[in-house]
């Protein structure tokens, strides 16, 4: 790296004296010297070695640390967002008239049990509607038979209202009282 005068003008630079070597001692030094010139070698070569080494376990944690990162978003994705989005999406369809919207996710955690709530809520809000449009239909034939024969009674028949006031009279009874069903309302 240095050489012999390169070493002398080192130990000079030193001193700030011109040394003289003694050729007696040249060839030591010169020994001395390339064995330290050697061993700086063999670590500048060692130094390259683990630097080359740190570079690949920087780049395999890089591959890795992205792998991770992947593996987390298709786990999130999977297991939260697309579940979420699932049950926004029957919500709105629910509250649309559509009884039938159920979301179709099973795993044992958090969002497993609300799927399956809500699924369940849905399922007794459709039975309970479907019950009550059917009480309804049957209350609207059921009146209507009433009103069919409280319309066609033979006996006269009317509703008085908490007031006092007639509510209804069936024509019977406007036929009774010798009016029509219209004077006799309200009255």
């Amino acid at each position: 790296l240095w050489g012999l005068e390169g070493l002398r003008s080192a130990v000079a630079a030193l001193d700030g004296v011109d040394l003289p070597f003694d050729t007696e001692y040249e060839p030591i030094l010169c020994r001395c010297f390339g064995v330290a010139e050697e061993t700086v070698r063999q670590i500048l070569a060692y130094h390259a070695r683990e630097r080359q080494t740190l570079q690949i376990l920087v780049f395999i944690a890089l591959v890795m640390g992205l792998a991770v990162a992947a593996a987390a978003y298709k786990f999130i994705q999977t297991r939260v967002v697309q579940p979420v989005l699932q049950l926004a999406d029957m919500g709105r369809r629910f509250a649309a008239g559509e009884l039938d919207a159920r979301v179709n996710y099973s795993a044992r955690d958090e969002i497993g049990d609300l799927v399956d709530t809500l699924n369940h809520t849905a399922d007794s809000t459709q039975n309970l509607i479907q019950r009550i449009s059917h009480n309804e239909q049957q209350l609207e034939e059921t009146e209507q038979k009433f009103r069919s024969l409280v319309e066609e009674s033979l006996a006269g028949v009317y509703l008085i209202q908490e007031d006092g006031l007639i509510e209804y009279v069936n024509p019977r009874m406007a036929a009774i009282f010798g009016y029509s069903q219209a004077d006799l309302l309200d009255q």
